[in-house]
Parts: structure tokens; C-alpha cells; sequence
């Protein structure tokens, strides 16, 4: 193609037909990329300064070559000869010096494209292209920077800026000088000049921070702050928010460049945000600027600069009062909010942002003393905001607000009634978010005025956008109540919300207006979901109602209304007994299908799609196997949703603002050029909910979900490595075990393969994970899948892998620890830094844990076969066992070596050498949790390693005894481990009795141990304790039953309040929990035979515990399984 005919082209590119700008689209992107790169260069040549025409279509050819260079660089660059090469570079560069490129918008055109070509020649190696380097353009940029020529001088600066390492090492080398050219250039007379050179100068000190000698590179770069802060000063009195954004990004890499200067940024800051002649970015932007220096040097600014705090936050609260007096706020019958971009809404978010980084100790003081003042205003916007302040702020002031919350929640009760709605509104808010940064104490504190003050606003305050809100609030509430609390108030609460719920529908069905409407629902849903079994009798005042919502409200735009409605039935029918929802359950069903049938269709995009799905995995569990017949119609949406892909689409960094309108991307840059990668993060959340209801089809139904396990585990399979979306990769590594489980209804065979299917892509997912949340749930996938898949499931080299794979994860945690530990030694380590790197810590720890679960499934399935790999695991699991280390550590260790004692028997005391000392010393530890896996330790010694270790148990008996024996061996901290020396000792009785014999204290065990039960805590031991207790009881042993059956008030009691306790936990596979509880149950409904003996003993019992034992005496025995022969 001819230039005339390629210049034509760009003129129909840039037109604004669709159709023919579509069609030269396709001929512009059909023709070669070497072809495109050259006539686009010498389009841009040819342009004269004085014919717009041409000037336009020159900026169309450099965006269009930029993009060319970004996407396609090396498919038309290596296509030329070296020296082509070089003359394609030189002209590029060349443009620069022609009268063309004066042009402001084509100036920064052509300066993006030589960028891009200098980040692509850098970054290729030597194999690719012939030179790593473009020493006319290093030669340009200095020449330039030292010269007075203004335009070229512009031109190096962006170039310079956009590529900062462009004189590689030998600009490291020369970095003192080249600084001090950038630095000159923030001194040039003219702005836009020392603009750029601001700019610059940021990407050249982030391009350094690298630096590994941190003061050197603190005293190469301080002198040169007092340039930047001048002219983003300035900058910002010419309303021009650019330098601040660098300013910004600067902070974030480099924050300790700005401690020397911290009064001063504060001060520019907090007078800039206050300034409300300028424009809102800029203000913002100044805001941003502090809470970013607070976030990346929290300890700096809590050193240094508490002085200024007190104006910071009074000038975020300032801006959150700029609010507009919306007559449309109140007759909004949807949840609306401020604008993400308004004033107040940037300002609410700032100051939690503050306030989780700072914390409480300087942070509390001048928040709660300006809101107190604001309170008292006569502006409504003031009390708002400091009611919105105090709900934003909770969650990082926890520790610190909580003993101010009796005045909070005065305050919030008067505010209930304060005479502008929004004001009220902001006080349900309030309520409804310290309900959930201060659970349970504040439900357990503040039940009655919380619940009392909330109803009152439904039933009374005139404004349903306040009701709503009230409503929002209980919601909270009641998330977070303790079940016994909640009880007691579920009278109360439930018929306002029946009261509220006939008033709300009659009003819906004359005039539409649905909020207060679904909030209501919202809210009988989730309290269905938080007390069970408790719901049951208001189930037939609720259902008809939710039930004429689900099958008559078919409208568009209540879509929402409706899927809450199928929600809430799906969870007040799992507080009934099946029986009592089936038909209900077959008639929701049959709408539900509905939608899937045609004859009343819903998109996979449709508001309520996800109430529907996540409504048949709930009804699922409740039908159990009855449920199949379902599945060719539920089957196509929900694999529809699982199926999802991530849409990601790469754009110019010009482009992003535009793109971010829409909430549904997120974007980022990963490279450093000038694209960034867009996520579509819309429907991902759905995806991980059906992901889940897949891996519930599977658990509930087995064998009848056979016929779609191969999709299914396909589909998991794949998204194992979905790295977009922690939740999808957690929600399949869940059901992979479960999908399993089905396949080994069909056979071995069968259940082998597809297991030989997923492994490798299972152990290459987690040599990818980057979390280590959801590293920890593929090792619990791994752990679980192998018990399912039994001995077959590994061979040697796959024990090996997963070893060696287990010493990987540990080595890596043990690095991140070491940074923590390095971060704790830091100048300026406080305690509030310690809390944030205790919550990194957190899902480390939970890694360890999963570390420790693959190899206790290990030695379930393998035994003492296990163990010669295990002894070259020890050197590095004995790391975590050191002195100084978290005891989290220790805590694990022992773990490890409990499954070892659990299941590779008398093989175990080979290594008696390396656990005994830790155990011993474990059982005097500081930290319940390393007691109390010290303890189980102790028991399976007895259990499980034969005569070996009988003399080491017997050194452990004493200390076990006073343990249990202690006067605080009850209180939180030590129950938990007190309840596992009750079991260790239990199985010395019932395993290796001369312990205690050749201790001479098995009698005076024998008569304490009525009085150290009920043992609850701990649902692995508590049936190994309750067997041996009924046992006793069955054998009319006299230290139990006490003489003439003494104790048998005791007992009935003991078993009343395991009960009451749950203490064992009913299990779906019938396991021994079940079969001690029905051992129990009988032993009580023996005793009931004397009427008036038991009604003695029962009412001396606790209400509570009274109800639990009637229930359980009621209810059918528990399901055993039957013995494995």
C-alpha cells in the first residue's frame, strides 16, 4: 500500500461513520506490522505544522504507533536488518527535533512511542534483537537535559520520566549527576518544564529505591525534596493535580524520604484539603496524599507527627459535611449513596483508612472530640458526618473505642430522634456497623437498648429509607449475637418483623415501593440461617407470605424482592424437619424450574440469579437424595455460572479513567508500560457461589451425581489456577474431595483414574499459589483427597513430590517469617506495627496448620510406611520447634508428631528423642494451644506406641493430674488444654492402666473423675472420654456411680450438659460420636424409668439444659455405621 492510499486510510480511521471507520479497521489491521510501523513513522514526518487536517491525522498515526510498539514489537522489529533497525529507532527519535512535534499533543504522542520502544529494546534479550541499548537516545536525553533548548528539554523529561532506567548501569553509576540535571530542570523559568522535571524526578528515586544500602539512598535523594514539594505546591495553586498524583506514588515507594519534612507535608496537606477555593481533585489528592503517608509509614507518623493529627482528621470530617440537600434521597427506593468520587464519600473513606493504619492511641483523642462537637451543631451535615466518622472508624479504633462505646451508644440513642432523617439514618448505620466491629461484646453489653431502639425505628419513624436502615442494622446485630442472647429476644424481634412484613407488603402492592420490603426479608433470612431449629415456630406465620412473593412478583425490577423471597424460604426450611418443608420445598421447586424451562426465563446477568442457584444447593441438603430428580434442570444454569471466564482486556493507560466508570473492572499495572490489565470482576462472586452448590451436589447426592462428576471435576480442575479470584480457587480446591467421594460410588477403578486425572494439576497449583490462605486449602485438598482415594492413591515419587513440595511451602514461610522478625527490629517498630504484622502472621499460621494436615492424612492412610520419608522431613520440621519462634509454630510441630503417634504405632518411639523433650516441655508452655497438643500427645502414646514409652508416661502422669487439678484449670485459656489432659488420661486408664498403677494413683483417679466432666470443648477427644465413662457407668463401677447409685444426679447431669454443649457432635457417617451419644441416651432413658427419681434429678437442671435433654430423649437414635470387619 502506497502512502497516498495509507494516508486516506487513516483519514476514513478517523471519521466518525462506524461502518467505514469499522472497515478500515479490518484493512489497517490486515496489512503486515512492519508495513504499519513505517508508513505510520513517515505519516507523522510528512505532517506540516500549519494544516490541522494533517496535524490530526499525525496524532491518530503516533497513538496508533504506540499501540503497534506495545502489542507487536518484536513481530515487525526483527523482521528488519539491523541497520533498518537503527534507522527505524533514528527517525522515531528524529521526529522530536522537527517543528511537528512543537505540537503539545504530538509532542507527548511521539515521546509515549519512543518510550515504548526503549522499554522493548531494554527488555529483550540478546538473541532476540542485536543491540540492548539505544545510545542516540541516551545521547538525546542528556544533551537535552543539560541544554537551554525548552521543547527538547520537554521531550527528555517525559521521555525520562516514562523509562527512568534508561542509562541502565552506567545511570546507576552517574546517579548523582543525573539527579542533579533533573533536579536543575525543577528551577526552569518555565512551569510546564518544572512540572515535568517533578514528575520525572519522582520515576528517577523510585527507579533507584532498589538501593540496598537504605541511608545512602535516603542522603543521595533528601536533598532534592524541597524542589518537589515546591512545585506540587505550586502546581496545585494553578489547579493542576498531576504532581501530586507523582507526589502520591512517591509516598507509597519510597515513605521514609519524607520523614524530615513530615510537619511540613502534613501542613500543605491539611491546608490544601481544607481550601475550598480549589477544585475537588485537588483537594482529594491532598487528602490522599496524607492517608497514603499514613498507610505506608504508619510508625513514622505515629512517631513524628502526632502533633499534626488533630488538623488532619478535623479537615476529613470537614469534607465529609459537604453534602447536597437531595430531594430525591428520601423517596429513593433503592439503597442510594454519595457519588464514589463526592467529597464525602473519598473523605468516609479516608478517615477508616487512617484510622485502621494509625490506630487508636493517636488517632481516638481528636476524632471523638471534633465529633463531639459536631453533634451539637445546628447543621445537619455535621451530626451526619460525625455519626458516619464513628461508624467508619471502628473497625481500626477497635481496641481503643470500645471503652467509650456507653457514650457512643447514648449518643446513637439520641440521635434515633434527631429531626433530619439522614441524621437517623446515619445512627442505624452506626449501630448496624459497631455491631460488627465490636461482636459479640457489644451484642452481649447493649442487647436490649441495640434491639429496643432498632425495632422502635421500624415500627415508628416515618421514613422507609430509616426503617430500612433499621432494618440493615438488626441485621448486623443479629449476625453477631450469641444464639442465647438472641433467645431470649426472638419473641420480640420476630413479630415486629411479621408486623413490618404485612404492613411493607400491603404498601408494596399499592404503590411498588420495595426497600423496606426486601431489608425485612433480608433479615427473617438470617435469622432462619443463625438459629436453626429455633425458627420453627413462626415457620407458618412467614412462609405464605415469602411464598406469594416467590410465585406471583415476576416483574423485572422486582427481581431482587424475589430472589430474597426464594432465599429466606430456602433457610427457614432448613430450621424444619423435612418433612414439614416437602411441600413447600416441591411447589418453590417447581416455580424455580420454571425459569429454566422457557416458560419464564432468567439471564445468567439477572439480579436474581444467584438467590435462585444458592436456593436449590440449600434445598438440596434438605431433600437429600430426593433432590436428583432435579438435576437435568438446575444442572445447565449453575454450570453455566461455574463456567464463568474471566474477561480481561488490556488497555492504554489513557483509556483507564474512561473504563473505570464502570464498576465492574478493576485495573492494574503489572509491567510498568503504558498498558494496564482490566479484570472484569462482575459475576466472579457468582461463580464461586456455584462452584460451591457443585461441590454440595456432590456431597449430598453421591452416586446420583455420577453422571456429571467428569465436567464438574474438569471444571475444578481448571480452576485450581483462576488466579483473578481467590474464592473460585478456594471453592474448588473444597470440592475436588467431594467429587471424589461420588466417583468411588462407581468403583475403584474408576475413583483411581480420575484421581491419576487431578493429581498433577493439583501439585502444579500449588507450586503456583500465590495466597496463603488458599495454599492452605489446596494442601487440605491434597490431605483430604488422598484419605478418599486410600492407599493406591501415591507412589513413592508422589510422596516424594508432596514432601518436597511440604518443604518448599515451610522454607517459604520461613522466609516471610524472618522479614517479619526483621520488620520488629526496624527503627521505628511500634505496637500498633505489631498488630498488622500479626494479621500477616495469621494466614501463615494457617499454612503451617495445613502443612501439618497433609502429613497427619499421610500417616492415616500409610501408617508406619510413612516413615522413612518422614525422617528426612524432620530437619525441616524441627525449625519450627527452635526457641524464640512464634508458638504457633511449636504448636504445629507437635501436631505433626501427634499423627505420627496416631498412626505409625510402636514404629513412632524411634524418634522418641526428638518429640519426648518437646512434649515434657510442651505441657508447661505459656500458650494453651502447644498444651494442649501436648497433652493429646501424651494419650496417644499411651494408645498407640505399645510398652516403649511407658516410662516417659509415667513422668508425664503427675504433671498431667496437676494440670487437671489446678484452681483456674476451668478459666478460658486453660480449658481447652485441662479437657485434653482429662483424655490423655482416659487413655492411660483404657489403654496402658499400669501408668497410673505403677504411679499409685489409678484409685484416686478413678474417684476424681465424675468431677472433671463434662469435657466439651475438644469434639476429636470428647467421644474417647464419654466411651469410657459409659463404660464405667455399664459396669456399675462403685467410684462412678457412687454407693447405693449415689452419683446418679451427677451423671444424668454430666450427660445433660454434654447435651446441652453439643460436646459430641452428630456425625453424618455414623462414626463413634454417634454411637457413645446413643450410649448415653439409653443410660438416661434407664434412670427415666424411675418417674419420680428422674423428675428430682431433672429439675434441679438448668431451662436450657432441661430442653436439650427432652430433645434428645425425643428425638430417634443417631445413625451408626456398621463395624469394618
Amino acid at each position: 500500500m502506497d502512502l497516498a492510499t495509507f494516508s486516506q486510510l487513516l483519514e476514513r480511521l478517523k471519521g466518525t461513520d462506524n461502518d467505514i471507520r469499522k472497515e478500515a479497521e479490518t484493512v489497517f489491521n490486515q496489512l503486515d506490522a512492519e508495513v504499519r510501523a513505517v508508513n505510520l513513522l513517515t505519516i507523522i514526518g510528512s505532517a506540516r505544522p500549519a494544516h490541522p487536517n494533517e496535524v490530526e491525522i499525525a496524532i491518530l498515526a503516533a497513538v496508533l504507533l504506540r499501540r503497534l510498539i506495545t502489542s507487536d514489537f518484536k513481530t515487525f522489529y526483527n523482521k528488519f536488518t539491523p541497520d533498518n533497525q537503527k534507522l527505524f529507532r533514528n527517525q522515531l527519535l528524529h521526529l522530536l527535533t522537527t517543528d511537528i512535534s512543537r505540537e503539545p499533543t504530538l509532542k507527548k504522542k511521539i515521546c509515549d512511542a519512543v518510550s515504548e520502544v526503549t522499554r522493548h529494546i531494554y527488555g529483550l534479550e540478546e538473541d532476540d534483537v542485536a543491540g540492548l541499548s539505544w545510545k542516540e537516545l541516551v545521547e538525546f536525553v542528556s544533551n537535552s537535559l543539560s541544554g537551554q533548548e525548552k521543547h527538547l528539554k520537554q521531550c527528555s523529561l517525559m521521555i525520562l520520566g516514562d523509562y527512568p532506567g534508561l542509562f541502565g548501569d552506567e545511570g546507576r553509576k552517574k546517579i548523582i549527576q543525573l539527579k542533579n540535571l533533573i533536579v536543575a530542570a525543577t528551577n526552569d523559568d518555565t512551569f510546564e518544564i518544572r512540572q515535568l522535571a517533578v514528575t520525572t524526578l519522582t520515576q528517577f528515586i523510585i527507579e533507584n529505591a532498589a538501593e540496598e544500602d537504605e541511608k545512602r539512598f535516603i542522603r543521595n535523594f533528601q536533598d532534592c525534596m524541597q524542589n518537589i514539594y515546591r512545585v506540587a505546591a505550586e502546581s496545585v495553586k494553578q489547579g493542576d493535580a498531576d504532581v501530586l498524583k507523582n507526589v502520591i506514588e512517591l509516598v507509597e515507594e519510597c515513605p521514609k524520604l519524607f520523614r524530615q519534612d513530615i510537619h511540613a507535608v502534613f501542613d500543605f496537606g491539611t491546608s490544601t484539603l481544607q481550601d475550598t477555593t480549589l477544585a475537588e481533585d485537588v483537594r482529594q489528592l491532598a487528602m490522599e496524599l496524607l492517608v497514603t503517608l499514613c498507610e505506608s509509614a504508619p510508625q513514622i507518623v505515629r512517631k513524628q507527627a502526632e502533633s499534626k493529627i488533630p488538623a488532619f482528621v478535623t479537615a476529613m470530617l470537614g469534607l465529609m459535611t459537604e453534602l447536597e440537600e437531595d430531594e430525591e434521597w428520601l423517596s429513593a427506593d433503592e439503597n442510594k449513596t454519595e457519588e464514589e468520587d463526592s467529597n464525602s464519600y473519598v473523605a468516609e473513606s479516608s478517615i477508616d483508612r487512617v484510622a485502621c493504619a494509625l490506630g487508636g492511641k493517636i488517632m481516638l483523642r481528636p476524632l471523638l472530640s471534633t465529633c463531639h462537637q459536631m453533634l451539637t451543631h445546628n447543621d445537619w451535615r455535621y451530626r451526619h458526618a460525625a455519626l458516619m466518622a464513628i461508624s467508619a472508624t471502628g473497625e481500626g479504633l477497635t481496641k481503643s473505642m470500645e471503652k467509650h462505646l456507653d457514650e457512643i451508644v447514648k449518643v446513637l440513642q439520641s440521635s434515633m430522634n434527631d429531626p433530619h432523617p439522614r441524621v437517623r439514618y446515619a445512627a442505624c448505620n452506626c449501630f448496624g456497623q459497631l455491631s460488627t466491629d465490636f461482636a459479640p461484646g457489644f451484642q452481649k453489653k447493649y442487647k436490649s437498648v441495640v434491639i429496643e431502639t432498632l425495632l422502635g425505628a421500624v415500627t415508628k419513624d416515618p421514613e422507609p429509607r430509616v426503617q430500612s436502615h433499621a432494618v440493615a442494622a438488626m441485621i448486623n446485630f443479629t449476625e453477631e449475637c450469641d444464639l442465647k442472647i438472641l433467645s431470649k429476644f426472638l419473641d420480640p424481634i420476630l413479630n415486629v418483623l411479621y408486623g413490618a412484613l404485612e404492613t411493607k407488603f400491603k404498601e408494596f402492592q399499592v404503590s411498588g415501593k420495595k426497600l423496606v420490603l426486601e431489608n425485612i426479608i433480608t433479615e427473617i433470612a438470617s435469622l432462619a440461617d443463625k438459629i436453626e431449629d429455633k425458627f420453627a415456630p413462626y415457620y407458618e406465620k412467614f412462609m405464605p407470605y415469602l411464598k406469594f412473593i416467590a410465585q406471583n412478583i415476576n416483574q423485572k425490577e422486582y427481581r431482587l424482592l424475589r430472589g430474597k423471597a426464594i432465599e429466606c424460604i430456602s433457610l427457614i426450611g432448613m430450621c424444619v424437619p423435612r418433612e414439614r418443608f416437602f411441600q413447600d420445598a416441591d411447589e418453590v421447586m417447581q416455580m424455580l424450574l420454571k425459569t429454566q424451562t422457557g416458560e419464564e426465563e432468567v439471564a445468567a446477568d439477572d439480579v436474581s440469579y444467584s438467590y435462585y442457584i444458592n436456593a436449590w444447593g440449600r434445598i438440596c441438603r434438605i431433600l437429600g437424595k430426593e433432590f436428583a430428580k432435579y438435576l437435568p434442570v438446575v444442572m445447565p444454569p449453575v454450570m453455566r455460572a461455574a463456567e464463568q471466564k474471566a474477561e480481561i482486556s488490556v488497555i492504554d493507560e489513557d483509556d483507564v479513567e474512561a473504563q473505570e466508570q464502570d464498576g465492574d473492572w478493576t485495573f492494574m499495572n503489572l509491567t510498568g508500560d503504558k498498558q494496564n490489565v482490566g479484570i472484569k470482576t462482575a459475576g466472579l462472586d457468582e461463580k464461586a457461589d456455584a462452584l460451591d452448590i457443585l461441590r454440595t451436589y456432590a456431597q449430598e447426592l453421591k452416586e446420583e451425581f455420577v453422571p456429571y462428576v467428569e465436567p464438574v471435576m474438569k471444571l475444578m480442575v481448571e480452576t485450581l489456577g483462576f488466579f483473578v479470584h481467590e474464592g473460585c480457587r478456594q471453592n474448588a480446591a473444597g470440592a475436588i474431595p467431594r467429587l471424589l467421594e461420588v466417583a468411588k460410588t462407581r468403583g475403584h477403578p474408576y475413583l483411581l483414574e480420575m484421581w491419576r486425572f487431578v493429581y498433577p494439576k493439583l501439585m502444579q497449583s500449588l507450586s503456583d499459589e500465590p495466597d496463603p490462605d488458599t495454599l492452605g486449602d489446596k494442601l487440605g485438598c491434597l490431605a483430604e483427597s488422598v484419605v478418599v482415594v486410600g492407599t493406591d492413591a501415591l507412589t513413592v515419587q508422589d510422596i516424594e513430590e508432596i514432601f518436597k513440595a511440604l518443604e518448599t511451602d515451610l522454607e517459604e514461610y520461613f522466609t516471610r517469617a524472618g522479614e517479619r522478625m526483621k520488620a520488629r527490629n526496624d527503627d521505628d517498630y511500634d505496637e500498633e506495627m505489631q498488630e498488622n504484622l500479626d494479621g500477616d502472621a495469621k494466614s501463615d499460621y494457617y499454612l503451617v496448620s495445613r502443612v501439618s494436615d497433609v502429613v497427619h492424612h499421610l500417616f492415616k492412610v500409610y501408617g508406619a510406611a510413612l516413615c522413612s520419608r518422614f525422617e528426612t522431613f524432620l530437619a525441616t520440621l524441627m525449625k519450627l520447634t527452635h526457641a524464640g519462634r512464634p508458638f504457633q509454630e511449636l504448636q504445629w510441630a507437635i501436631c505433626t508428631f501427634d499423627s505420627m503417634l496416631q498412626y505409625a504405632g510402636e514404629k513412632s518411639a524411634t524418634y522418641k528423642e526428638l518429640f519426648v523433650p518437646i512434649f515434657k516441655a510442651g505441657l508447661q508452655h505459656a500458650e494453651g494451644p502447644v498444651r494442649q497438643a501436648s497433652a493429646f500427645g501424651w494419650g496417644l502414646m499411651a494408645q498407640h506406641a505399645g510398652d516403649a514409652l511407658i516410662a516417659e508416661c509415667m513422668e508425664a502422669a503427675p504433671v498431667l493430674l496437676d494440670l487437671i487439678n489446678k484452681a483456674d484449670s476451668r478459666s478460658e485459656d486453660n480449658e481447652g488444654p485441662t479437657e485434653n489432659c482429662i483424655s490423655a488420661i482416659v487413655r492411660f486408664l483404657k489403654y496402658r492402666p499400669k501408668i497410673l498403677e505403677n504411679c499409685g494413683v489409678k484409685d484416686a483417679v478413678m474417684l476424681h473423675f465424675l468431677g472433671w466432666l463434662p469435657v466439651y470443648i475438644d469434639p476429636d477427644e470428647t467421644p474417647i472420654v464419654y466411651e469410657y465413662f459409659a463404660e464405667l457407668i455399664e459396669a456399675n463401677n462403685a467410684a462412678v456411680v457412687g454407693q447405693n447409685y449415689s452419683n446418679l444426679p451427677r451423671i444424668i447431669a454430666v450427660i445433660a450438659e454434654a447435651v446441652e454443649k453439643d460436646a459430641l457432635e452428630e456425625d453424618e457417617e455414623g462414626g463413634q460420636a454417634n454411637a457413645v451419644f446413643n450410649r448415653l441416651i439409653a443410660i438416661v432413658r434407664h434412670v427415666q424409668q424411675d418417674q419420680a427419681l428422674f423428675q428430682t434429678i431433672v429439675t434441679s437442671l438448668s431451662h436450657d439444659t432441661q430442653e436439650a435433654l427432652a430433645k434428645a430423649l425425643n428425638d430417634p437414635p443417631r445413625k451408626v455405621a456398621a463395624p469394618l470387619h
